[in-house]
This record gives structure tokens, sequence and C-alpha cells, in this order.
């Protein structure tokens, strides 16, 4: 076997490398650190963002579920009160309905939203209508009777949640308005 030319190859080759000087980096410039930093603070802040906005939108969903579920039970079970009531009287200056059902069984509906109270809620004489964690404002009851015709109450008020920041994007204020006439008179 003959090695003669491996050999010359490797000499050829030794030679060649110590002839070349190879530049070897040893780290990263400033300005490549620099650049990477801010690329990734850019990324960071506006994934920062993204994440906070998404919080805040499903923190203020919850409120408004929450609001709207107390105001929508309210109002159901005047309005069925109501609907199907004998008669309807509104006494004490709009916060409150007297309903006399067809067995001649009395419902007072009440509407505390006065803030010396601290209440802020809708109640029957049986019970509250509104939870605890939620405030009722804005209440305004008022019915419209005239003999041998179906009286006809409206129903106003508000709901939000209780305790919430007062930044306006984590309120969740809902309205109610509804006007009701009773089937039997």
């Amino acid at each position: 076997m003959n090695t003669q030319p491996a050999l010359i190859l490797m000499s050829l080759i030794k030679f060649k490398m110590q002839n070349v000087k190879f530049k070897i980096k040893d780290g990263f410039t400033l300005i490549e650190m620099m650049v990477t930093i801010a690329i990734v603070g850019v990324v960071a802040v506006i994934t920062t963002g993204f994440l906070f906005s998404s919080i805040s939108g499903s923190g203020k969903a919850e409120i408004g579920k929450e609001a709207r579920q107390n105001g929508n039970y309210a109002l159901n079970v005047m309005q069925r009160m109501i609907l199907n009531s004998k008669s309807v009287s509104c006494p004490a200056g709009g916060k409150q309905i007297d309903v006399r059902d067809i067995n001649d069984n009395l419902t007072e509906f009440f509407c505390d939203d006065d803030p010396d109270n601290e209440k802020f809620k809708i109640s029957s004489n049986s019970a509250d209508l509104t939870g605890d964690n939620v405030a009722v404002s804005g209440c305004d009851f008022s019915c419209v009777t005239f003999a041998g015709k179906p009286s006809r109450v409206s129903i106003e008020f508000s709901v939000s949640q209780k305790g919430v920041s007062s930044r306006p994007s984590e309120s969740g204020k809902i309205d109610f308005k509804t006007e009701v006439m009773t089937r039997n008179y």
C-alpha cells in the first residue's frame, strides 16, 4: 500500500492551516446585545399589555354577568306578580309597589337605594330580590290605574357591582326598565 500520497496531502493541509489565520469570535458586540434586549423588551411590553387587557375584559364580563343576573331576577319576580295581580298601587313616592293577588294576599316590593341606610337592594315582604354583592340605584316605580281597565306599572332601576374599583373599565352598571300591565282587572 502506498501511503506516500496520503502523507503529502496531510503535510499540505498542515502547511495551509499554519499560513491561514482563523478569526474566532469570542462573543457578541455591544450593538448586537442592545438590539436583542430592545426586541425582547418590545415583545414583553406587547405581551403584558395583551395579558392585562384579557384579564380586565374577563373581570368586567364577570361583574356585568352578576349584576345582570340579579337585576333580571328582581325584574322577573316583580313582573310575574304584577301580571297576575288583582290590583296594584305605588305608595311611598316611587320606591314601593303594593301588589294584591287574586287570593287577596298583599306583596310589597321595596327599593332601598338610600345612601343613608347603605342597603341598596330591592326586597319584597318575604325576601331580598338582589344579592349582597350588588348595589341597586335609581329606583323609580310608578303606577297608572283606571277603573275597569288594566293597571300599568313602570319599573326602572340600575344594578352595579358593590366594592369594585373606581376605574370605569372595571365597573358594570346595568340599567333595567320595563312596563307591565295587569291581566286581572
